[in-house]
This record gives C-alpha cells, sequence and structure tokens, in this order.
C-alpha cells in the first residue's frame, strides 16, 4: 500500500514547474557581487569591479540560472570569464582576457543548455558548454575583432539558435551548428548594433543590424536564403536596439533612438515609424528598458531624460512621470522582485540605492540603501529553488526520474542480502 501511495504521489506531482523566487544580482561599489532576495542579502563572488559585464542563463538545464561574468582583479586575475553556480560556486571557463570582448549567450547546439559565445584571445569565436568545456568553431582571427558585435537567436526556426556576428569587413554572418557560417547581410561596421525579435509575428527570431549609413534593416529567412528589409533610418550605427510587443499586435516592435528628434521612436516590420509621444532623451547613451511592468498584454518603454527624471512609455497613454534623481545612464532591469506576478521597475539612484517601482500603482520601494554606484551592473536571475514535495533527486522538478530514485533507494533498502539495509 505505501508503495502505491508512493506512486500516485509521483504521478499526479510529475513534471512540476520550478518553485523558484527571482532574485537582484548586483555589483557593490568595491566590485563584490550579492543577491538580494525579499530582503535578505547574500554575498555570491568578487568580480573586482561594479560595473564588469553581467549575463545570466541556465548552462546545465537544471532550471536555475547561472551568472556569467569577467572578473577583473577580484578573486581572479587575469580578466578571467567566469561562471557562478548556486550549487558549486565560481567556475573559471578557461579564457583569461580583455572585459572588452564580446560575449553572448544561448543554446546554440540545442541539448536543452546554453552555451557561452565568446571571442577569445585571439580573436577566434569560441563557446564554452557545461559538458564539454571550451570549443573552436570560427577559426578566422584575420576576419574578426574580439569586440565586434555578437548575438544570439533563432534565426531560422530550427529550434536552435544561431551566433549572429559582424566581421572586420562589415559583413554580417550567422553560424549554425549544422550549416556552419553564412553570410546575412552587410553592415559596413564591425561595431553597428545588433539584436534579435520577432518582428513579423511569423514565431522566428529575426536578425535585427544598424548599418554603417545609420539605416535599421531586418533580416528575414525563407526557409533557403536571408534576405535584409530596410526598416527606417535612426541617424546612428551604434545606438541601442531594443525589442517588444508594445502594441499587442503578436510582433515585436523594434525601439530606438532617433537622432534627428532626440527622442525614442518605434518601428513594425512594414516600416511603420512611430515616434513615441513625450519620450524624449536627447542622448542616444541614456538608459531605455523594454518589459512588462502593469501585467497588461503589452511592454511598456522605460526611460531616462537629460533632467534625470525617469518616465514610462504606454501604449494609448504616452509618456507618463515616475520618479526623478535618476542619472541618465542609471542601470534599470525589469523582473518580478515580490512574486507578485508583476514585473517591477529595478534600478539604481544618484545616492547609490537600490530600488523598485511597481508598475501597477506607481509606488516606489527602497531594496537596499548604499549598495551600488549608479552604473553597477545588476541583473534579475532565478538561482535558488524552493524545496518542493517529492523531489528526491533535488534537480527542482517532480518528475519520473524522482521515480527511478526512489525505486532505487527502495530496492536497495528492502533486499534481505544487504548489510547496508536497517530494518
Amino acid at each position: 500500500m505505501l508503495k502505491r501511495i508512493i506512486f500516485s504521489l509521483l504521478v499526479t506531482t510529475a513534471l512540476l514547474p520550478v518553485i523558484c523566487a527571482a532574485e537582484v544580482v548586483y555589483i557593490n561599489p568595491n566590485g563584490n557581487m550579492y543577491s538580494w532576495d525579499d530582503y535578505v542579502i547574500t554575498p555570491l563572488a568578487n568580480p573586482g569591479t561594479h560595473n564588469a559585464m553581467l549575463l545570466t542563463g541556465d548552462t546545465d538545464e537544471d532550471g536555475l540560472d547561472e551568472l556569467i561574468y569577467f572578473d577583473i582583479g577580484g578573486d581572479y586575475t587575469n580578466g578571467n570569464l567566469i561562471l557562478w553556480d548556486a550549487a558549486s560556486g565560481p567556475t573559471d571557463l578557461g579564457f583569461p582576457g580583455d572585459a572588452s570582448v564580446s560575449v553572448a549567450i544561448g543554446d546554440i547546439v540545442g541539448d536543452g543548455r546554453e552555451e557561452v559565445v565568446f571571442f577569445d584571445s585571439n580573436d577566434v569565436l569560441s563557446y564554452w558548454d557545461d559538458v564539454n568545456g571550451v570549443t573552436q568553431f570560427y577559426n578566422h582571427p584575420n576576419d574578426l575583432d574580439s569586440d565586434a558585435s555578437l548575438v544570439t537567436g533563432d534565426i531560422d526556426g530550427d529550434g536552435k539558435d544561431e551566433v549572429v556576428f559582424l566581421r572586420t569587413d562589415g559583413g554580417l554572418y550567422s553560424w549554425d551548428e549544422v550549416r556552419g557560417p553564412e553570410q546575412l547581410s552587410y553592415a559596413g561596421n564591425p561595431h553597428c548594433t545588433l539584436a534579435t525579435g520577432d518582428v513579423d509575428g511569423d514565431g522566428v527570431d529575426e536578425a535585427l543590424f544598424l548599418s554603417a549609413e545609420f539605416k535599421l534593416f531586418y533580416v528575414d529567412y525563407n526557409g533557403v536564403d536571408y534576405t535584409a528589409i530596410y526598416l527606417t533610418y535612426p541617424g546612428a550605427y551604434d545606438s541601442q536596439l531594443d525589442v517588444g510587443d508594445i502594441d499587442n499586435d503578436g510582433k515585436d516592435e523594434v525601439v530606438f533612438y532617433m537622432t534627428t528628434f532626440g527622442r525614442i521612436g518605434a518601428v513594425d516590420s512594414n516600416g511603420t515609424l512611430n515616434e513615441l509621444d513625450g519620450a524624449y532623451t536627447g542622448n542616444p547613451d541614456r538608459t531605455v528598458v523594454v518589459g512588462n511592468i502593469d501585467n497588461d498584454p503589452e511592454d511598456e518603454i522605460v526611460l531616462v531624460n537629460g533632467e534625470y527624471n525617469m518616465s514610462r512609455w504606454d501604449n494609448g497613454v504616452g509618456c507618463s512621470f515616475l520618479t526623478g534623481g535618476i542619472d541618465p545612464e542609471a542601470t534599470i532591469v525589469i523582473g518580478d522582485v515580490n512574486d507578485n506576478g508583476i514585473g517591477e521597475i529595478v534600478f539604481t539612484t544618484e545616492e547609490n540605492n537600490l530600488y523598485a517601482w511597481n508598475g501597477v500603482n506607481n509606488t516606489p520601494f527602497l531594496l537596499a540603501g548604499g549598495v551600488v554606484l549608479s552604473d553597477s551592473s545588476i541583473v534579475m536571475a532565478y538561482l535558488n529553488c524552493a524545496q518542493i514535495d517529492g523531489d528526491i533527486n533535488k534537480d527542482c522538478y517532480v518528475d519520473f526520474f524522482d521515480m527511478a530514485e526512489l525505486a532505487s533507494q527502495w530496492l536497495q533498502c528492502t533486499a534481505p542480502n544487504d548489510p547496508n539495509c536497517q530494518p
């Protein structure tokens, strides 16, 4: 009877999702990295500088995020690329080099794990994965700069991410784990801004790029080859690009800085330009973030202007003031910090405080005081897993792997000839 009850419990709870709370990860003025989780602050590592590159991704398929960052004179000494895991702490990925080297995250092998993609110290494109370590996949150093633009995304709909990158000659290329390198288009400068997003609503990401002629294009795949399609003229080649569905039409719009007007604009896949009312920043380097902060079907735009004011732009409403005292280049991220199912705006202030802003009732609340600089690195990450009944193998899921583990233990502990069994 006991076995039957346990079997029933595992079957009825099989394939439950991970139960986690999002955490705010930040680096303080002394270069130490911490996590904030419901007002509990936990030290993680020492990257050595407050604005070190900081990314997140699930590199081991456990349903939780790992942190990827450059260590500049912290725990390590050579500008090492480090992966931090809640279970094992920091791991040196074996790549000492310049912290300006481009890095991206994506599942380019298609095994469910995300790989860390980077230019190594010899200007060779490589990736690190949890099983095989570092693999070089585009060994043409004369064609590459280590700080050239680099992104990932599934731009051909095959279920695996492609690596999208620029060569020194300005050629825009992708690398696929099966087909290898393919030229997508020509941007004209290795430092043109790249992004990926589903701008035509077909369920497949498109590669987006600014060109040396200050034009914005997206690259569409028809199943055979790629075509670059002109969208609009932002007036710069290296401005920030963000994507999000800001009008609930099922397609991502591209959000960018309009050099001619000093404001934020958005364009869709048919080239329709929307000069967003009131979304004025006056400088392309000022912070702009796209995300959902009020739980409606549309993404919102959060921006900071030259008067140190943070505002939000919402479709049908326009731009509204949120708060002042924000550095124009402050760090802003969006994530659910209080587990209410709604994204909050997490941001730094001129007073070195870490705040969050609730987008539903428009109220700010202090997370921690005096812990950050205005340009400190911040990410939202799922680092830890709550205890789940039935998670025998402690992988943050309740599934048939737990049943197998339980069965193994049951047989071991009831075998009459096993001296380790306890009556």
